[in-house]
């Protein structure tokens, strides 16, 4: 997504095109969805879904209709280990941020290449032991890592990195 980055709002009609063209079809082992962008949350079927502590619209992108309607980017391994998570934290999980499209990404500040453009969560730490979640999302398979004051960002990239936010103190 080449000049979308900080292109809020001089590049905004680049930004649609482009949100309008990026689409996955990645279908896993078995002929089962595994990977595939909607262009709105609401499209996604209910049916068969497997993850009752989450749901397609918090995992959507919140840019209020400003580039999207809604996108949602379903990742079923992603998912998994989520829910994964959320099972070994013992409680619910608020999700703060999840999918972003260009817009959006651009307005909250995202850099260009954020993995919240395809799927990354940023969880809130509310009352959760930091470190105990921070160990559990790498043992589940989380190989992005960003920690912050208020939130932990998960994602599961290729290259494994793990950061802190300015002002944050690092729990390696």
């Amino acid at each position: 997504m080449r000049g979308c980055g900080r292109a809020y709002p001089t590049r905004i009609l680049a930004c649609l095109q482009e949100i309008r063209s990026f689409e996955s079809t990645g279908v896993g082992h078995g002929g089962k969805l595994r990977l595939m962008l909607y262009s709105s949350h609401r499209l996604v079927s209910r049916a068969g879904w497997r993850w009752p502590h989450f749901r397609p619209d918090e995992l959507a992108c919140r840019c209020g209709g400003r580039g999207c309607r809604g996108a949602y980017w379903h990742d079923a391994d992603f998912l998994d280990a989520l829910e994964a998570l959320r099972a070994e934290m013992g409680r619910p999980l608020r999700i703060n941020s999840g999918h972003r499209c260009a817009i959006w990404n651009a307005v909250v500040g995202g850099v260009p290449n954020s993995q919240h453009r395809r799927i990354a969560v940023d969880i809130a730490f509310g009352k959760h032991d930091r470190r105990a979640m921070v160990d559990a999302a790498e043992r589940l398979g989380f190989t992005g890592i960003g920690i912050a004051r208020s939130f932990l960002h998960l994602d599961r990239r290729e290259t494994p990195a793990r950061w802190t936010y300015p002002g944050t103190e690092d729990l390696s």
